[in-house]
C-alpha cells in the first residue's frame, strides 16, 4: 500500500488545481458574491476562463510507474473529450446559475463557429 500512496500523494501535489480527487482549497474555484450585474457577469466570465485554462492544463489521464530508484515517475495521456465535453460542475457554489449561463453562452458560440466554417 505504501507505493501506491506515494503515486497518489505525488500526483496530488503535481497538480495545481481543485477538482475532483484533486480537491486542495488553496486552488478553489470561488463563488460570485458581487451584487452589481456588470460586475457579477465579469466575474462569471473570469470563472469560465480559469475553468477552461485549467481543462487544457490538467483534463489528463495520471500515468504511474515505478523509476529505476523506486520512486514513482508521472506522464500524463490526453482525455477524448469528442462525446461528452467538459463542463463546469458548480453543486450549490454561489453564483452557480449565472456560471452555467455564461458557460452555456460561450458552447453555443463555439457551435456556431465551427457550423459555420
Amino acid at each position: 500500500m505504501f507505493p501506491l500512496a506515494k503515486v497518489i500523494l505525488k500526483g496530488a501535489l503535481q497538480r495545481d488545481e481543485c477538482r475532483g480527487a484533486h480537491y486542495k482549497p488553496e486552488f478553489s474555484m470561488p463563488g460570485i458574491e458581487a451584487d452589481d450585474p456588470v460586475e457579477r457577469h465579469r466575474l462569471a466570465e473570469e470563472w469560465c476562463d480559469r475553468f477552461e485554462e485549467n481543462t487544457k492544463k490538467w483534463l489528463k489521464t495520471t500515468v504511474a510507474r515505478h523509476g529505476d530508484d523506486g520512486h514513482p515517475v508521472l506522464t500524463y495521456e490526453d482525455i477524448d473529450t469528442s462525446i461528452i465535453p467538459p463542463r463546469p460542475r458548480l453543486y450549490g457554489l454561489v453564483g452557480g446559475e449565472l456560471i452555467e449561463e455564461v458557460w452555456r453562452e460561450r458552447q453555443q458560440a463555439r457551435d456556431r463557429g465551427r457550423n459555420a466554417a
